[in-house]
């Protein structure tokens, strides 16, 4: 959330589209690998987890750090810090791909809906992922559009947005500590 959010905020609702897209293609990804078991890879190698959490914990604050450097509004579009629809989309999709407790999310919700009796595993996989899909759709698109009417709503020389991005960038970097503190905590 804190990556679609703050993307709309550096780049407007047209990046926060793509971080969008990235999410969800992540998520997609989650879904397939859920089909060929990674789940269980994570839960079966004891390292496997923590090594992710810490992946993604250096990506967090890497994105953070992007956010603080970012001048975002109508004047980013002459910034070199500003990423592509495509690097924003790229990096959604490493986003959703480094965080461990999707995998988990998806070993475990997955075998509480589907059954063998209802059909083709892979049909179903399928049509759970694309409800999961809608839903990040409708959750994180509800979220980018908010965000960016009420910035174009109150605020006229983006200061608002400079501190709403730089504030997301802050928040980004602390839950890749928090995620790495509690990582050392429970491991």
């Amino acid at each position: 959330m804190a990556f679609v959010i703050g993307n709309t905020l550096a780049g407007g609702r047209s990046i926060g589209l793509a971080a969008i897209s990235g999410i969800v293609v992540g998520g997609v990804a989650h879904s397939f690998m859920a089909y060929l078991g990674i789940g269980l890879v994570l839960q079966a190698v004891p390292g496997a987890f923590s090594v992710m959490l810490f992946a993604g914990a250096i990506y967090l604050v890497w994105l953070g750090y992007q956010l603080l450097m970012t001048i975002p509004g109508p004047q980013s579009a002459h910034s070199t810090t500003v990423r592509s629809r495509f690097t924003t989309m790229r990096q959604g999709v490493i986003t959703c791909l480094l965080n461990p407790k999707a995998y988990f999310f998806m070993f475990a919700i997955f075998p509480q809906f589907i059954q063998p009796a209802k059909g083709s595993f892979g049909i179903q996989v399928i049509i759970l992922g694309t409800v999961i899909a809608l839903v990040q759709i409708a959750i994180y698109g509800g979220s980018a559009w908010s965000v960016s009417k009420l910035t174009s709503r109150f605020s006229s020389g983006g200061t608002l947005e400079i501190k709403l991005s730089r504030a997301m960038g802050v928040f980004l970097i602390v839950i890749a500590f928090l995620s790495v503190a509690r990582g050392i905590w429970d491991g």
